[in-house]
Protein backbone atom coordinates (compact mmCIF):
# COMPACT_ATOMS: atom_id res chain seq x y z
CA UNK A 1 0.00 0.00 0.00
CA UNK A 2 2.60 2.56 0.95
CA UNK A 3 4.01 1.96 -2.41
CA UNK A 4 1.01 3.01 -4.15
CA UNK A 5 0.84 6.08 -2.26
CA UNK A 6 4.33 6.67 -3.05
CA UNK A 7 3.63 5.93 -6.89
CA UNK A 8 0.63 8.28 -6.93
CA UNK A 9 2.78 11.28 -5.52
CA UNK A 10 5.79 10.76 -7.59
CA UNK A 11 3.37 11.18 -10.66
CA UNK A 12 1.22 14.50 -9.02
CA UNK A 13 5.17 15.79 -8.51
CA UNK A 14 5.69 15.15 -12.08
CA UNK A 15 2.56 16.42 -13.10
CA UNK A 16 2.95 19.96 -11.39
CA UNK A 17 6.62 20.19 -12.24
CA UNK A 18 5.71 19.72 -15.84
CA UNK A 19 2.96 22.32 -15.27
CA UNK A 20 5.28 25.12 -14.15
CA UNK A 21 7.77 24.33 -16.83
CA UNK A 22 5.32 24.59 -19.68
CA UNK A 23 3.83 27.85 -18.21
CA UNK A 24 7.65 29.15 -18.03
CA UNK A 25 7.94 28.33 -21.43
CA UNK A 26 4.71 29.74 -22.67
CA UNK A 27 5.84 33.25 -23.54
CA UNK A 28 8.61 31.70 -25.35
CA UNK A 29 6.40 29.45 -27.43
CA UNK A 30 7.22 30.83 -31.02
CA UNK A 31 11.09 30.49 -30.50
CA UNK A 32 10.16 26.99 -29.48
CA UNK A 33 8.42 26.26 -32.70
CA UNK A 34 11.30 27.84 -34.61
CA UNK A 35 14.29 26.20 -33.43
CA UNK A 36 12.50 22.79 -33.77
CA UNK A 37 11.32 23.50 -37.50
CA UNK A 38 15.27 24.91 -38.18
CA UNK A 39 16.25 21.48 -36.24
CA UNK A 40 13.75 19.61 -38.52
CA UNK A 41 14.82 21.29 -41.49
CA UNK A 42 18.36 20.33 -40.36
CA UNK A 43 17.89 16.84 -40.14
CA UNK A 44 16.14 16.42 -43.63
CA UNK A 45 19.13 18.21 -45.56
CA UNK A 46 21.33 15.59 -43.12
CA UNK A 47 19.67 12.89 -45.08
CA UNK A 48 19.43 14.67 -48.34
CA UNK A 49 22.98 14.99 -48.91
CA UNK A 50 24.21 11.69 -49.34
CA UNK A 51 21.34 10.97 -52.41
CA UNK A 52 23.40 14.07 -53.74
CA UNK A 53 26.51 12.93 -53.85
CA UNK A 54 25.41 9.40 -54.85
CA UNK A 55 23.57 10.90 -57.90
CA UNK A 56 26.77 12.95 -58.70
CA UNK A 57 29.33 10.29 -58.40
CA UNK A 58 27.24 7.92 -60.44
CA UNK A 59 27.15 10.31 -63.14
CA UNK A 60 30.53 10.98 -62.75
CA UNK A 61 31.60 7.16 -62.95
CA UNK A 62 28.87 6.58 -65.50
CA UNK A 63 26.85 4.20 -63.26
CA UNK A 64 23.79 3.16 -63.88
CA UNK A 65 21.14 1.61 -61.47
CA UNK A 66 18.13 1.21 -64.26
CA UNK A 67 19.96 -1.82 -65.05
CA UNK A 68 22.74 -4.59 -64.79
CA UNK A 69 25.93 -3.53 -64.76
CA UNK A 70 27.79 -3.42 -68.44
CA UNK A 71 29.90 -6.07 -69.17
Amino acid sequence: MNQIRMRSSKATIYRLVLGALFRLARPFKRRFILILALALAGAGCDLVQPLIYRTVINDVAGCSWSGPAPT
